[in-house]
């Protein structure tokens, strides 16, 4: 399977299973990478490891067990696949609330520029495709803006739950976006004091061969000898820093990075059921509009005997029943859906204490480990720099 295949099922997973706690793809950003750094053997290994370790997650959720997309994904041959993907590709066209990458919303401008190319290529399709994916892109767009707008959304019985949930997400990703922040400024600190520490061990060995000139040799070849070793301490030290910087990043910080995502995948799920409650609204308004519509219809007919004034009425009665048959599929869906994320969110919450215990352990087990050396490299620096004999001068 292709790195694209993976972005259709975790797009597909999405719609297949609105309201699932779906785990995001981690990926390294191609495009910014230099051309002779791009798809080398170390980039393919690397991203096929990534690929296997979300698939396994995939594989084990048990919310997911009995999507179509995962079925179709790991049994059916490449033709067949190719099948699948290619009969299922206008939803995930139309589903403008989620990249291709990383589950992340795709920008309007990059949504409106898709939808002309969709026009421009598909003008003269014969099946309407892009005109029912610029449909779906554009209903979708009207949804997120009336979501993130504040419109009001119908009163539901979990509406309690979901407000408390909804706060508990919110306060969890601000904190863990200070963790990522912070861990980042941590890594970097300790780079720069690595950095900090080799130049000033440059500067004690061009010290030690640039003494003053004296007639003790003696104390001048102490001298050259201390700083000569304190150069070699400087060395060693600030190579144990850097060996901490990068455990910092690549345990510290990858472990937060990592949670982040799952924090980041519980969001969606909540904004899946979101659009779920939007869709009952907008039926429910429907319901009053035409309700509205038709009795102001039918105030106007009342003095009328003729059959053709019922047959508007009749008209807005079928679109009445039509509307209340979309306004109980809504419901049927949001609450398949709540469901589906209060499963989630207690999953998540077990999840979320064994990785906040996995970060506390990262980071002590790096402390403890690289302070350790540290210690040990300033005991080797003073014990190599003391004056073997009283110096015959004061001290400074």
């Amino acid at each position: 399977r292709r790195y694209n295949d993976f972005q259709w099922l975790y797009n597909r997973l999405h719609i297949e299973k609105p309201g699932s706690i779906i785990p995001i793809i981690p990926h390294k950003r191609v495009r910014l990478l230099k051309p002779e750094t791009k798809f080398t053997t170390e980039f393919v290994s690397e991203r096929r490891a990534i690929l296997e370790e979300w698939i396994n997650l995939i594989l084990v959720h048990p919310e997911l067990v009995d999507a179509p997309s995962l079925s179709a994904f790991m049994k059916q041959d490449d033709e067949l696949f190719a099948s699948a993907k290619k009969a299922n590709d206008f939803d995930v066209a139309a589903d403008s609330s989620l990249s291709l990458a990383e589950g992340k919303e795709e920008d309007d401008a990059a949504a409106a520029a898709r939808d002309a190319a969709a026009e421009d290529d598909g003008a003269t399709a014969s099946n309407g495709t892009p005109g029912k994916q610029r449909f779906g892109r554009i209903r979708k767009l009207f949804a997120k803006a009336a979501i993130k707008s504040g419109v009001e959304l119908a009163k539901v019985e979990d509406e309690e739950t979901f407000a408390d949930i909804d706060k508990y997400a919110k306060e969890l990703e601000k904190d863990v976006a200070v963790l990522v922040k912070q861990s980042a400024i941590l890594a970097k600190a300790t780079k720069t004091s690595s950095d900090a520490t080799h130049e000033i061990a440059k500067a004690f060995s061009g010290l030690s061969e640039n003494t003053y000139p004296t007639p003790d040799l003696g104390a001048a070849g102490r001298l050259a000898t201390m700083l000569n070793n304190a150069a070699k301490g400087m060395l060693s030290l600030a190579s144990t820093l850097e060996e901490k910087s990068s455990a910092e990043t690549d345990q510290i910080e990858a472990a937060i990075v990592d949670f982040d995502r799952d924090v980041q995948a519980l969001r969606l799920a909540l904004q899946r059921r979101t659009e779920k409650h939007y869709d009952l609204t907008k039926s429910l308004n429907r319901i009053s509009t035409v309700g509205d519509k038709l009795d102001r219809m039918k105030e106007v007919a009342v003095n009328k005997t003729n059959e053709d004034a019922m047959v508007p009425i009749q008209v807005k009665e079928g679109e009445m029943l039509e509307a209340k048959d979309a306004a109980e599929v809504a419901r049927t869906e949001l609450e398949i859906v709540s469901a589906r994320v209060i499963r989630e969110v207690e999953r998540f919450r077990l999840c979320c204490d064994g990785k906040l215990r996995h970060i506390i352990a990262e980071m002590g087990g790096v402390a403890v480990r690289f302070d350790d050396k540290i210690n040990d490299s300033w005991g080797t620096i003073l014990a190599n720099t003391q004056p073997n004999v009283e110096p015959k001068f004061d001290a400074c």
